[in-house]
């Protein structure tokens, strides 16, 4: 039932049935006239409005086009100098991580430890001497113990002896992004396995894939065993191949040494460690790992072939140019 002013109980109360009997009221009152009346067509409107909210001295439909697309370039233009402006300040603020000499000489290493934990045991000699004692004769009183170092060039490096056949495996955690080009090992103190009966030696980079879930070989080196010549030296290999890392990369330092039937292996600088295990299923279970029975490096390893060493940690390090 509709009421006399055409109300309709439950909707909204215009006093209209339809858009056209508004249309026809507002025309009949003038309310049209006095909103666009001024305007000679939907051209001259748009027009008026572009100079209303651009400023601009424009008319019609294509003045306004002009303005909307001229505002619009200058906001891509203002967005691209604040997005240059945010990037410069980055540049600012991000300062480039460089590695303290004390844990390589190189800036951009990123070694196992640092090379400053490198301390030879030193040999120590005690002398008591003794103080006043109680009459009686006997050295009963306070003494004192000096603790005589013997010269450095006599003092043993630490090092570990590799096993014949045996890929060693230094796990490193990448703190900088970086590009991957070298590596560096620290050779033993002299012995028998310098004096020859080996092989070959290889050293390499692996590269952790955690999509695949396996390690992935970046450079292999070849037998380089004519080139790590001397004892108590640093060296420094340069790989033809490249890899780009990020901060929190998983990178592994690779040495492999094959001895003649009669030959030894020689030594690498190293310390010891705790032999700490872990309890877990985190990757790496350890720093130090290694793959036995092997004649090369090979080009990927799974997790489950690993072995890990938590007595020793060898000195190695990747680097960039």
């Amino acid at each position: 039932m509709t009421s006399p002013d055409n109300f309709v109980p439950g909707g909204p109360n215009t006093g209209w049935d339809d858009v056209g009997e508004l249309a026809d009221d507002l025309g009949r009152l003038g309310i049209l006239g006095l909103l666009f009346g001024g305007f000679s067509g939907i051209g001259d409107l748009l027009g008026k409005f572009g100079q209303a909210f651009f400023g601009s001295s424009s008319s019609g439909l294509s003045g306004f086009l002009a303005d909307l697309f001229g505002w619009r370039n200058q906001t891509e233009s203002a967005i691209s100098y604040v997005t240059q402006d945010l990037l410069d300040a980055k540049d600012i603020m991000v300062t480039e991580i460089i590695t303290p000499m004390s844990d390589s000489l190189g800036g951009q290493d990123i070694p196992s430890f640092s090379r400053q934990l490198l301390v030879p045991r030193p040999i120590v000699t005690a002398t008591a001497n003794g103080g006043d004692g109680d009459g009686s004769g006997g050295q009963t009183g306070s003494h004192q113990h000096d603790i005589v170092y013997e010269p450095v060039s006599s003092l043993e490096l630490p090092t570990y002896k590799p096993a014949n056949r045996t890929v060693d495996l230094t796990f490193i955690r990448v703190d900088r992004k970086m590009t991957i080009n070298r590596m560096k090992m620290i050779t033993g103190r002299y012995s028998s396995g310098w004096l020859g009966g080996l092989a070959a030696w290889y050293m390499g980079v692996y590269i952790w894939d955690p999509q695949l879930q396996k390690l992935r070989l970046m450079w292999g080196s070849g037998d380089v065993k004519g080139t790590i010549s001397s004892s108590e030296q640093e060296y420094r290999l340069v790989s033809p191949t490249t890899e780009e890392v990020s901060p929190g990369h998983l990178v592994a330092v690779a040495q492999l040494q094959r001895t003649t039937t009669l030959g030894s292996t020689r030594t690498i600088a190293a310390i010891p460690q705790a032999g700490i295990a872990q309890s877990g299923s985190e990757f790496p279970a350890g720093q130090c790992a290694y793959v036995s029975n092997l004649d090369t490096l090979p080009t990927e390893i799974l997790p489950s072939a690993l072995n890990y060493n938590h007595r020793i940690l060898p000195w190695v390090a990747v680097s960039r140019a």
